[in-house]
């Protein structure tokens, strides 16, 4: 089995907190009301199958631990808006020499 690094409590919580904003309470185990069936057995809500993906877990974990360095300016800027400010930058540069 891997070894998936060890969630902190913070992270523990906020995984939590997005599964029930996406999925709504943990419904594992129980009878509930599905469109068009009436009620019905769920073994595994859709939460908990959606963190039961082969390594969905430790993708989590990465993103959330590396979230800040994606959201750095360096990041954040599209090709389009590079090229922009490179261009941008040439510009002024030619302007100030002459």
């Amino acid at each position: 089995m891997n070894e998936l690094p060890t969630m902190t409590q913070t992270e523990a919580k906020a995984l939590v907190d997005s599964i029930r904003a996406c999925f709504g309470a943990c419904l594992c185990q129980q009878y509930a009301t599905a469109p068009g069936l009436g009620k019905v057995w769920i073994d595994v809500c859709e939460g908990h199958a959606f963190l039961n993906e082969p390594h969905r877990l430790a993708r989590l974990l990465w993103v959330r631990r590396t979230r800040d360095s994606w959201e750095t300016a360096e990041h954040v800027l599209t090709p389009s808006q590079k090229l922009s400010r490179l261009l941008e930058e040439q510009v002024a540069e030619i302007v100030d020499r002459d």
